[in-house]
């Protein structure tokens, strides 16, 4: 448990921001009030976004261009319709997708350091 935590704290913020999206996108998977659909798409608009960047700066473009679709996406302005059953699994890919970049970046940052 404590090396768990102490990988936590070497995370970036854009890290942990995506593990707690990945938290907040899985909680979707329940009823939740309107608002909150609204602020999850807000909030995965803008951390996509950083990651394209992320991505774009680090010379990963197919990855940044994922990333841009999954902003524009879920980005609240012009939304797009689909189905709660669609959302659901959207929601549960782009939570997983989110673990897994989080957990598998802080990987290659420690092979690196090494």
């Amino acid at each position: 448990m404590h090396g768990i935590i102490m990988k936590l704290k070497d995370l970036t913020l854009l890290q942990k921001c995506s593990l707690a999206l990945a938290v907040a996108l899985l909680l979707c998977l329940a009823s939740m009030p309107y608002g909150y659909y609204t602020v999850i798409r807000l909030a995965t608009a803008i951390i996509a976004t950083c990651w394209a960047v992320t991505f774009f700066n680090d010379n990963k473009t197919p990855l940044a261009v994922v990333s841009a679709g999954v902003a524009l996406l879920f980005q609240p302005f012009i939304k797009v319709i689909l189905d709660k059953d669609t959302w659901t699994v959207v929601d549960v890919i782009v939570a997983i997708a989110l673990i897994y970049i989080s957990l598998k970046r802080q990987n290659l940052k420690s092979e690196k350091q090494s």
